[in-house]
């Protein structure tokens, strides 16, 4: 089986994919190492770290794909999360078997409360982050979780909208939406 979990910046998805990797061994990677990856070796493609997700996930698109597709030759289950898998890509794969997917999003929060959230316990990213730069990124988080929230309605695909939800909670959704 291979799991795709989607969706914004700080919603749940590294925690997902390492609870699956300690509890049912599934092994996985995130598409922040392949956005790093097209960013280093091949900066022509206009891939980087700075550039709004959503434009990542376009210009990523058909690398994820051929990636997911790649992963369809090995036996054993793997997760590949991260903003880069979209419900465009996954709806590609909806008819196979092979292949869940969910995506989380924080659609209902205020934008107050996510940068309360996340200044509570600063990580990553969050903790290098200038005031302004966060600020804008949590208005594009929310837009995009919007956009995230609509294409799962579109498609069919489950949707995860994380706002009231602690992260034990978030996995535990997961969890379920994936029969584990």
């Amino acid at each position: 089986m291979i799991y795709l979990i989607g969706g914004v910046a700080r919603s749940g998805k590294t925690s997902i994919r390492k609870r699956l990797l300690n509890d049912y061994k599934i092994s996985g990677l995130e598409t922040d190492s392949l956005r790093t990856l097209f960013e280093l070796s091949f900066p022509e493609l206009g891939i980087h770290y700075q550039n709004p997700p959503m434009l990542n996930a376009r210009r990523m698109a058909p690398f994820i794909e051929s990636f997911i597709k790649s992963r369809f030759f090995f036996e054993d289950d793997f997760v590949l999360e991260g903003d880069c898998v979209t419900p465009d890509v996954a709806k590609k794969f909806g008819n196979d078997a092979r292949v869940k997917s969910l995506f989380l999003g924080y659609p209902d929060i205020s934008f107050e409360e996510k940068m309360r959230q996340l200044l509570e316990k600063p990580e990553g990213w969050v903790k290098d982050a200038s005031r302004d730069d966060l600020q804008r990124k949590i208005k594009l988080f929310i837009d995009d979780s919007k956009i995230f929230k609509d294409l799962c309605a579109e498609t069919n695909l489950p949707f995860i909208d994380v706002s009231d939800l602690r992260l034990d909670e978030v996995v535990a959704a997961a969890l379920g939406t994936f029969h584990l």
